[in-house]
């Protein structure tokens, strides 16, 4: 990891004394929502506080979860917006930027200090202390080693929701990011009791039937440009319809990205208000960061999204320009002239 020991230091010293709040991103997946869960039970059997964990929404209301990530260990108790009082401290996990938070944005301008800890790459985050690295396979991975330094054994409900971000935001171990080290760690939590079989199964394997009838209308509706781009859209009536949160997208995707022809999958989700919620993901290697951030967005290079409140055609269009340019052979030099 990156982070030095002064800094893993200041971080434990930090996370004491109530009113304290763990807060998660928008459109919650099981990397920020495992995350925020572990650290807020391992800061209560350290007796170092009883922190409220909460979940960002567009309007600062009451987030709704999806229904696999409710069922994960302390889920139900996750809080209210509306019962939030002016934290001491706030821990913001998985989170690129404030704005990530929506409407509770505001906890970063009055909590007294801020702990930020993310492993996206550093867009400037703010914090007074800061526990970023974007080496780490998922955050969960750098909640486990904060967790290890206050003391606490990563078991039961801990272990449960840092295995659920781990295996989640590795793509269960398949994708780019797995390194030895989140090999080790998901080692680690199996071997303190997860329910591998158990949670593989509702975070990956079981679905509902009008979930499954969603699928064939996202692969009906999937386009493959030539430029290499294969992408497909739903709408929020559709998810609402199959009973999904918009976080809860990520399996829609990764069907996409099973298309050999193409170098880059695109699932765009679109809100009533118009409003497009991009999931991007790399199928040959080329980097999509970048075609994300081109639209306000972020994340990793293998995997990327935004918001953007654009035509849907022209958002094709130019993630198609991107993914093409991205793939085009670099012209070799041409030979030195003979004199």
């Amino acid at each position: 990891m990156t982070i030095t020991t002064p800094e893993w230091e200041r971080a434990t010293a930090a996370l004491r004394g109530d009113p304290m709040v763990v807060a998660c991103h928008m459109d919650p997946d099981a990397d920020t929502l495992g995350s925020g869960l572990a650290l807020a039970e391992a800061l209560r059997r350290a007796r170092r506080a009883s922190p409220q964990v909460v979940v960002g929404s567009p309007d600062g209301e009451a987030a709704r979860l999806p229904r696999r990530l409710g069922q994960l260990p302390g889920a139900a108790q996750v809080a209210d917006p509306a019962s939030l009082r002016v934290p001491a401290t706030l821990v913001v996990v998985d989170c690129s930027g404030p704005d990530r938070l929506g409407g509770l944005s505001w906890l970063v301008d009055q909590a007294a200090q801020v702990i930020w800890i993310d492993h996206h790459r550093d867009g400037g985050a703010p914090g007074d202390v800061r526990l970023v690295d974007p080496e780490a396979a998922a955050t969960a991975e750098l909640v486990a080693e904060l967790v290890r330094r206050m003391g606490v054994r990563l078991d039961g409900a801990v272990a449960t929701n840092l295995y659920a971000g781990l295996v989640t935001d590795t793509g269960r171990f398949g994708h780019g990011s797995t390194t030895p080290a989140a090999l080790e760690l998901g080692a680690e939590l199996v071997a303190a009791g997860v329910d591998v079989v158990g949670l593989t199964r509702l975070l990956f394997a079981e679905q509902r039937f009008a979930e499954l009838r969603l699928l064939g209308a996202v692969l009906a509706e999937a386009r493959l440009d030539p430029r290499g781009l294969v992408w497909s859209v739903v709408d929020e009536a559709q998810l609402d319809e199959a009973g999904l949160a918009f976080g809860e997208t990520d399996g829609l995707v990764d069907h996409l990205r099973t298309v050999s022809e193409a170098e880059c999958a695109l699932l765009l989700k679109r809100r009533r208000s118009g409003e497009l919620k991009g999931s991007l993901r790399s199928i040959s290697g080329v980097e999509v960061r970048s075609m994300a951030a081109a639209l306000g967005g972020g994340g990793h290079d293998q995997a990327a999204g935004f918001s953007v409140t654009a035509d849907l055609d022209d958002v094709v269009e130019r993630i198609a320009q991107a993914v093409a340019a991205a793939r085009a052979p670099v012209p070799e030099a041409a030979p030195a002239a003979r004199r």
